[in-house]
């Protein structure tokens, strides 16, 4: 398995720096009152102990509500040594103006290799299920957006990626989803291993060619933003090498690659 990579100080710095120059754009995301958004936005400066990004489109603050020490999630792909990975880290904002945002350098950026964004499908004989719950922001008697489970439901994992998953639900089951509807997930990769919790944000969703099962397509959020969300997306990764190897390699022994640690899967 691939090593985990990291880049820290002056090498944080400058790719940093490489992006700003060759105009790369990347991604950033934040959770405002328990929901997660996503925005296009530039590296706009780089200087020792902090960076700037800017928005893209404009916005105004008010559909950009974030504050000095919001963290947030920011995710590009770079090339280097022929590969195309994503690079992701986390960082406080320290000032918002208009639509650039200061914020601290960060200590270390983590590499995922590009081949963990493949989705790949899971093997069959292992019949993962899957929980899907979907949230909604109450403003009623309750306190002001406090997010409430609406309903939840069990189908099977069809495919993963480090930023998605396919999941199917038995037709006869229903359900009330939307595309653009954020969701939460839960899995168990492995038996007798402790599940995989995450969010997302349906991409689109579809019904079988024979009627029986409504499928879900998934793209993860938020998880660059916090040590505990790389955890969780290295995690991830572990489980989408072993499928692969289990997939392209049926006659292994699957007690042995459920000893895979979690840090080798990058």
């Amino acid at each position: 398995m691939e090593e985990l990579i990291m880049l820290i100080g002056e090498k944080a710095k400058e790719i940093l720096q490489y992006v700003l120059e060759n105009k790369i754009p990347a991604s950033m995301s934040y959770c405002v009152e328990q929901r997660w958004h996503r925005r296009r936005i530039f590296i706009h400066h780089v200087e020792d102990g902090k960076i700037e990004i800017m928005v893209k489109p404009k916005i105004s603050l008010k559909d950009l509500p974030i504050e000095k020490g919001h963290l947030i999630g920011v995710s590009f792909q770079c090339e280097l040594s022929h590969s195309s990975d994503r690079f992701i880290f986390s960082s406080e904002a320290i000032t918002v103006k208009d639509d650039i945002i200061s914020m601290a350098m960060p200590e270390e950026i983590e590499i995922v290799r590009n081949t963990n964004f493949i989705r790949y499908e899971v093997p069959q004989d292992l019949d993962i299920s899957v929980d899907i719950w979907h949230k909604k922001m109450h403003n009623g008697d309750e306190p002001m957006f406090t997010a409430h489970i609406l309903q939840g439901w069990s189908g099977r994992l069809i495919n993963l990626s480090a930023d998605g998953l396919c999941a199917g639900i038995d037709i006869a089951k229903g359900f009330n989803l939307e595309k653009g509807d954020y969701i939460g997930f839960r899995f168990i990769p492995f038996p007798n291993e402790s599940p995989i919790t995450a969010n997302a944000c349906i991409r689109n969703l579809y019904m079988t060619a024979d009627e029986q099962e409504n499928r879900l397509d998934l793209d993860l959020v938020g998880l660059e933003a916090s040590p505990e969300g790389r955890m969780v997306l290295r995690r991830l990764c572990n489980a989408i090498w072993r499928y692969r190897r289990l997939s392209n390699y049926p006659q292994l022994n699957k007690s042995a690659i459920r000893q895979a640690t979690i840090s080798e899967s990058l």
